[in-house]
């Protein structure tokens, strides 16, 4: 699971993340060891409080997926934010992207 490197990017301790999701620090701190598995409601809040996936946090890419691991956490948020538009702004901001491509003349491999 991905504890450790979420929490140093955002420089906490953990214990500030063991009182983010009401847990001791020697917990949190057998979470990022991996002694013991969080509950579910926990893997919640902590997705929630990094703003990333149950599946990005624990490390799971069902076969289903795409997996582009060069994405940054923005590029990935970017991704997550335009499949939940209405479609017409999907489209809107779709057709923004493509004035954006022609301008800086951005080549895509499809």
């Amino acid at each position: 699971m991905k504890f450790k490197e979420l929490r140093e990017k955002k420089i906490l301790s953990q214990s500030d993340i063991a009182k983010v999701i009401n847990v001791s620090q020697s917990n949190y701190g057998k979470y990022e060891r991996g002694d013991i598995e969080p509950n579910i409601e926990t893997l919640k809040t902590l997705a929630e409080f990094y703003g990333v996936s149950l599946d990005y946090l624990c490390d799971f890419n069902p076969p289903y997926s795409f997996n582009l691991p060069t994405l940054s956490i923005e590029q990935k948020e970017a991704i997550n934010i335009m499949i939940k538009l209405p479609l017409p702004k999907f489209y809107e901001i779709l057709g923004e992207l493509k004035t954006y491509q022609k301008l800086y003349d951005i080549n895509i491999d499809k």
